[in-house]
């Protein structure tokens, strides 16, 4: 069988539409867990400023490794390119002094090599990053990176400065990814809906998932497994878009009324169910744990008289 093509529309900065044969689809960031969350489980840090558990991590200024005449700056650019995908996630704070840190990440240029001739460049950089509690190591992986630039005109080249930083960003990146929720996107499909909502469609393709929501509640007819799934999948494209909590609970909830509807015995519901209750709970605990490092930051702050 010839397979269906899908031409897909960009709805909105969170969602997509997706039209071709079958029904009709979207698609919904969403997050998948840290590859190595139940590592950093166990570096979880308790104190008395604060209930609870939070993540926090000092970064080793002194990055190790062999001297070469550029190490300063690639230890200066992985670094940075640290810090900030730290911050841009918030799931692990930085601990702003590295000497009287509980956990702390270290960083070792394992290799490097930077070789450039007329019209190439050629360079890598492999580096070691090891997270520690105390005296115990519980993380500990190496990144490899490579440039490989060729040009016919050698003043289109690249600067050597930013090839290191190329570097330094693809191996740091490497990392984060391993130790920070990744986002992701997952396919959501319509079931089929009463010819008098059809439009609703119309208004997921276009990300107007409130509007959707609202008219869904509103409709007097026949509530059914179709229409509490359709109505999951239009809460789920709101939390989506909005990064509301209310509306994965609202979601959560119309998902379990499709699947006493008979959604139970509907591959396409489970399934989407199924999808939902992983993401819902990794949601749940990543709001959590920024939460937590965000009352951590701030008493940081307030001792530390910096902000990281």
């Amino acid at each position: 069988m010839r397979p269906c093509k899908y031409s897909i529309i960009l709805a909105s900065l969170t969602a997509l539409f997706i039209s071709g044969c079958g029904n009709a689809k979207i698609v919904i960031p969403s997050y998948s867990p840290p590859k190595e969350y139940k590592k950093l489980s166990e570096i979880e840090s308790g104190g008395d400023m604060r209930e609870g558990t939070y993540m926090a991590m000092a970064i080793n200024p002194e990055i190790q490794g062999e001297a070469s005449a550029d190490k300063k700056k690639l230890d200066a650019i992985l670094i940075n390119a640290i810090k900030q995908g730290l911050t841009e996630t918030n799931f692990i704070t930085i601990y702003p002094i590295f000497d009287t840190a509980n956990v702390a990440l270290n960083m070792q240029i394992i290799s490097y090599e930077y070789e450039k001739s007329t019209n190439n460049i050629n360079a890598d950089m492999q580096v070691a990053f090891t997270i520690t509690k105390g005296i115990t190591e519980y993380i500990s992986k190496t990144y490899s990176a490579k440039a490989n630039r060729y040009s016919s005109n050698p003043n289109n080249l690249p600067s050597k400065s930013k090839v290191l930083l190329d570097l330094g960003k693809d191996v740091s990146k490497k990392f984060i990814s391993d130790i920070t929720p990744l986002k992701t996107r997952q396919l959501r499909e319509f079931k089929s809906m009463p010819s008098e909502l059809d439009y609703i469609i119309t208004y997921a393709q276009r990300g107007n998932f409130e509007s959707a929501v609202d008219d869904m509640a509103e409709y007097d007819g026949d509530k059914n497994m179709n229409y509490y799934y359709n109505l999951a999948v239009l809460y789920e494209g709101l939390g989506a878009k909005t990064g509301e909590i209310s509306a994965f609970n609202s979601a959560k909830k119309a998902y379990s009324k499709a699947m006493r509807e008979g959604g139970s015995s509907d591959d396409i519901v489970v399934n989407a169910k199924s999808r939902f209750d992983n993401f819902y709970r990794l949601f749940q605990m990543t709001q959590s744990q920024k939460d937590k490092n965000k009352d951590l930051s701030d008493e940081l702050d307030d001792m530390y008289g910096q902000s990281e």
